[in-house]
Formats: C-alpha cells, sequence, structure tokens
C-alpha cells in the first residue's frame, strides 16, 4: 500500500490493506470491522514505536542503518 500510495494516506493505505484482508480471508472479515482493524493496527503502531525508542538495534534494523541512537 505504501509503494502504490505514497507516503500521508494512511487511512486510504489502512483501507486498502483491510480490502486486502477481506479478500483473502472472506469468514474473517464477517467478524472484524473496519474500525476493529483500524484498532489493530494502531496498537501494533503504539507497539512498534515504543520498540524503536527503547531499542537502537531493532531501530537500525528496521531503518537499515548503522546505527539509530
Amino acid at each position: 500500500a505504501e509503494a502504490e500510495l505514497g507516503s500521508e494516506t494512511g487511512e486510504l493505505k489502512l483501507r486498502m490493506v483491510y480490502d486486502m484482508f477481506t479478500d483473502k480471508f472472506p469468514v474473517a472479515a464477517k467478524i472484524v470491522s473496519f474500525e476493529t482493524f483500524k484498532d489493530w493496527v494502531d496498537d501494533a503502531l503504539d507497539v512498534m514505536k515504543d520498540l524503536l525508542e527503547k531499542s537502537p538495534a531493532i531501530a537500525a534494523a528496521i531503518i537499515g542503518e548503522e546505527s539509530a541512537e
């Protein structure tokens, strides 16, 4: 979604990913609303942000830099 839509399109990217999820898992789509999916993504982003702030090694691995300090 990032590659196709670029930055600053968060809600649109999220909808695109949710649509891919519902296409791949149609039964789950009947149980998981877009709002629930959005909450899950927000929670995951919070955890990732916390990990990046607490661990320069994880940040470097994800960002691809020698050091994220």
